[in-house]
């Protein structure tokens, strides 16, 4: 027998409409990037690279900045703290250390 998952065609069951639009994933609808509470937590995350930065602990950076893009795959700030560690030390950011 096919699970709920299965059966809404990948999505969970009982997603609302997020943002004038279905959602295309199961996450997207339950990771709203618009919830207060959502933006709090990539705000904090995005705080935490930045003082990384600051200290030049390349691998909190990148970890926070990650850990922000799982929530917010479009979050340009932190595709940027992405981008910046690799473009610096490659895949590895321990090789700064």
């Amino acid at each position: 027998m096919p699970s709920a998952f299965t059966r809404c065609g990948g999505r969970a069951p009982g997603l609302q409409n997020h943002g004038g639009h279905e959602p295309s994933t199961w996450f997207e609808g339950v990771a709203n990037p618009s919830s207060k509470r959502i933006q709090r937590l990539i705000d904090r995350l995005l705080d935490q690279a930045e003082a990384a930065i600051e200290s030049r602990d390349w691998a909190t950076v990148r970890e926070s900045a990650q850990i922000a893009l799982a929530i917010d795959p479009y979050n340009a700030d932190a595709q940027a703290f992405v981008f910046m560690v690799a473009q610096m030390y490659g895949t590895d950011p321990g090789m700064a250390q």
